[in-house]
């Protein structure tokens, strides 16, 4: 009776590392290399900043951005919280609640845009001289979060559109909840946005 004890725990320990080998196998590779993505774009931006600290004693330049680009992280932060909620809401097949948050997240992107594009411009007006170390490593900060934004609100559109243009459908949004294709497409976006958000919080942060 012993030894068949033993051997249960045995077997049950064998199938939980199994499908624990199982889960870290489980992760689709476009998610896995979403993950890689960020992972090495953090360094990118980590080893940028990192140089323009260096210089902030030497030849660093200071502004003073309008006053409308400090709402850009309230703008960020709503952006993250509806798209997670707008996976959770499509999930559970609320598809009506799921169009308007993601309507409403797509609004935040564009809008955290726009102020992004403001101030951008305000300080491309200055001319900074770009033979500054400090001048061109900003420049390139700038260059690189522009770059994924539209990325990002492009992305964001291309989702928000086929939602809106299926509405009328139901059917054809409920066996979209078991094709994992469509699924993974939105919490990958959901993930870039998360981390391009996190990122401009971590850059605020630490340019002004």
């Amino acid at each position: 009776m012993k030894d068949n004890t033993n051997y249960q725990d045995q077997m049950t320990s064998e199938n939980f590392s199994g499908d624990n080998r199982e889960v870290a196998i489980r992760m689709h590779p476009q998610k896995l290399a979403m993950y890689i993505s960020m992972l090495s774009m953090t360094m990118f931006f980590v080893a940028l900043t990192s140089a323009l600290l260096f210089k902030k004693g030497q030849d660093w330049f200071s502004f003073a951005p309008p006053a409308l680009f400090y709402y850009s992280p309230i703008l960020v932060v709503l952006n993250s919280f509806l798209l997670h909620r707008a996976t959770k809401l499509y999930k559970s097949a609320q598809f009506k609640s799921f169009r308007n948050h993601l309507l409403l997240a797509l609004l935040s992107a564009v809008g955290f845009f726009l102020v992004q594009w403001f101030t951008w411009k305000g300080i491309l007006d200055m001319r900074l001289d770009r033979r500054v170390v400090s001048a061109a490593f900003f420049y390139v900060i700038m260059l690189m979060h522009a770059l994924h934004l539209l990325g990002g609100v492009s992305a964001l559109l291309v989702v928000w559109f086929k939602a809106w243009r299926s509405r009328k459908d139901e059917l054809f949004e409920l066996r979209n909840i078991i094709n994992p294709k469509r699924v993974l497409a939105i919490e990958v976006l959901t993930l870039f946005w998360h981390f391009v958000d996190g990122l401009w919080i971590y850059l605020f942060l630490f340019i002004f």
